[in-house]
């Protein structure tokens, strides 16, 4: 499966060596060639030069169309739900919980890896890490989509999400605007579906039912939303190939507004909207289950429209965007889906069509109640993002980000994730968030441990 279909980053890369860097048109087709390298970074780690010169408006474009791109490659379908079920279990509270340490993390990714080749250095010592986050990533999309699709009738509106998708790398493309115009636009498509939230009174209702779980498990939760959220960027392969297309303190600039403003207001139009699903179904399952359409009955279809077409539009921008950084880190392809990527689509979305048939899960603690295994599923999605993937770059990725892990610190990141999963397990399924301490405590005290393996090996920028 290859071929640029239609994306406006492949058909510009079928160019990009014909364009001359020089002068000014030359910096404005570098502008237009900025998002072939973020979602289809070359093949060689060099240092990328910066694209706008020193022109300080050509500058200021990319820094606002990257910044762009990385808000919507980071409205995932964390973002964009997992608030609602914090809201739901612990109150408003819980998303400055949630969103401070998501985009101050995120945000600082771009300046810790500022430095010319620390990005390049990082993806090719830490290459199968990155990879799989990636596919991860994929797979939790698809398994969340058709568990919606599945569990609130809406699948027609999560269909024109996809569609409207299409339409904007298409039409990007037919007008030959600026490569990362997919991003602006799925960006304003997700500005419009709020608009009609809000003409519609779908936004800032309020949920039926107080919060199911004391406020005092905020601090059980905080440390770990602080941990996952801060290490869990350095894997993201987007956020290192929009780094590495924006050098300096430009790329910086893009990194803050990108997830200081933009993103940040993604999150916020989440917690908006939760009151929609938490209206329509109080405890979201945990009281019984509710007939898919309430949130329709309740609301209105114009205000499902827009809520569930802002869902799929940027969850089809984040996998399209995922899967091309896979492709092009293995093989070089502009798009080419190998199986293991296949397979973490299509297995995910028969899993996420067969959730509402699944037992419920849970239940030892009376307080909380059982979940149905949808949300069981979509938690245990979230461990790769609260455990395996900061803990891994915890323990085999810091202090040296430029060299591959050893043996020793492989041993010892298994280790800490075999010991702390079950204790993960009681904190977010059983929801006894205390035992998030020790979990967390676990992988810390592991990176002790973690050089009894012998010597790393740097990693070398080509050129340096």
């Amino acid at each position: 499966m290859h071929g640029s279909g239609g994306y406006p980053a492949f058909h510009i890369a079928e160019t990009r060596n014909r364009t001359s860097p020089h002068g000014s048109a030359g910096q404005l087709r570098a502008i237009r060639q900025g998002y072939t390298r973020y979602v289809n970074p070359p093949v060689s780690t060099r240092p990328q030069e910066d694209p706008a010169g020193s022109d300080p408006s050509l500058e200021r474009t990319q820094i606002l169309g990257i910044g762009s791109f990385l808000a919507a490659s980071w409205t995932w379908c964390i973002g964009m739900f997992l608030p609602v079920l914090l809201y739901r279990d612990l109150g408003v509270w819980s998303f400055l919980v949630f969103a401070v340490p998501n985009c101050v993390g995120a945000a600082l990714m771009g300046y810790v890896l500022r430095r010319p080749g620390a990005s390049e250095q990082m993806v090719r010592a830490h290459t199968a890490a990155c990879v799989w986050f990636s596919r991860v990533t994929v797979a939790f999309h698809a398994f969340f989509l058709m568990w919606i699709v599945g569990r609130e009738g809406s699948a027609a509106p999560v269909i024109l999400g996809f569609l409207v998708n299409i339409a904007v790398n298409l039409l990007s493309t037919r007008l030959g605007w600026t490569g990362w115009a997919p991003a602006v636009l799925t960006y304003l498509t997700s500005i419009a579906c709020a608009c009609v939230m809000a003409l519609s009174g779908g936004l800032m209702a309020h949920p039926a039912t107080p919060p199911i779980l004391p406020a005092t498990d905020l601090l059980w939760l905080a440390p770990v939303c602080i941990f996952g959220f801060l290490f869990c960027p350095y894997l993201d392969l987007t956020f290192h190939a929009a780094r590495r297309t924006l050098p300096g303190a430009a790329g910086t600039r893009a990194f803050v507004l990108g997830f200081g403003g933009l993103f940040f207001a993604m999150i916020i139009l989440t917690l908006a909207y939760a009151g929609m699903f938490l209206r329509a179904d109080p405890t979201f399952g945990l009281g019984g289950h509710v007939a898919a359409g309430e949130i329709q009955r309740i609301f209105g279809l114009a205000a499902v429209s827009g809520l569930f077409v802002h869902i799929a539009s940027q969850a089809a921008f984040t996998m399209h965007a995922h899967l091309g950084m896979v492709s092009r880190t293995k093989s070089g392809s502009t798009w080419r889906m190998d199986p293991v990527s296949l397979a973490c689509v299509i297995l995910p979305m028969l899993l996420g069509l067969a959730a509402p048939s699944l037992p419920d899960f849970g239940g030892r603690y009376a307080l909380a109640g059982s979940m149905s295994g949808g949300e069981t599923i979509y938690r245990s999605f979230m461990a790769f993002y609260g455990l395996v993937f900061p803990a891994y770059v915890w323990i085999c990725v810091l202090p040296a980000w430029n060299a591959r892990p050893t043996r020793g610190q492989v041993l010892a990141f298994a280790a800490a994730v075999g010991i702390a999963t079950p204790m993960f397990y009681m904190g977010f399924i059983e929801r006894q968030m205390v035992w998030l301490g020790p979990g967390l405590g676990v992988v810390l005290t592991a990176r002790l441990f973690a050089g009894l393996g012998g010597k790393r090996a740097a990693i070398e920028t080509p050129g340096e």
